[in-house]
Parts: structure tokens; sequence; C-alpha cells
């Protein structure tokens, strides 16, 4: 290894805790938009949540506006995704969650 010191968090050699945490977040991001938005506008999010993370690493100058500006983001996707999500798909969840149960619940008598 070199002397290097080596974490759990080092999957390579230019990785490390911080590059961890932001993709981790971006994913977050992605998940909780395609939960009230559908898959496509999540990836999309998380797309531009990766992306903004990535110049904020190469513009350490522009990086607090560039958190706060996706943190903004984050809490408008939470306060207006119950409102203007798309119900259809969580709906089509729901019914095939009760479905299922049933299936179980009839299996199981």
């Amino acid at each position: 290894m070199g002397g290097r010191n080596v974490t759990p968090y080092t999957w390579g050699r230019n990785v490390t805790p911080y590059t961890c945490g932001v993709l981790i977040a971006a994913v977050v991001i992605g998940l909780v938009t395609a939960y009230y938005f559908g898959l496509r506008s999540g990836g999309i999010a998380a797309a531009v949540a990766g992306g903004l993370f990535l110049a904020a690493m190469v513009m350490p100058g522009r990086a607090l506006t560039i958190y706060a500006l996706v943190g903004v983001g984050l809490v408008v996707v939470l306060a207006l995704g119950p409102r203007y999500g798309r119900p259809g798909a969580r709906a089509n969840l729901l019914k095939l969650v009760r479905r299922m149960i049933g299936q179980l619940w009839r299996k199981l008598r």
C-alpha cells in the first residue's frame, strides 16, 4: 500500500468519506423525488444533485451556496410532493400491497 492510511471508506485512490457522503446524499435526493414524482424525475434529480456536488468539490468557494441550493430544492420537493405528486403511482403501489397481503392472508387461512 506504500504507507497510505487505508480506511474502510477508501475504495479507490481518490475516494474520501466526503465523496461517499455526497454520493449518498445525491441518491437520497433522487429517491425522495422518485417517491413523489416518479422514477424519471428522481433520476434527473439525483444526476443534477450529483453534478452540483461535483461542482462544489471543484469550486470550494461556492460550496456553501451550492449546498444551500440543494437543501432548498429538497425542502421544496418535500413540501410540494404530497400536494402535487403523482397519486396514480402511489395508488397503484398501495393496490399491489393490498392484493399481496390479501393473497398471503388467504394462504394462511
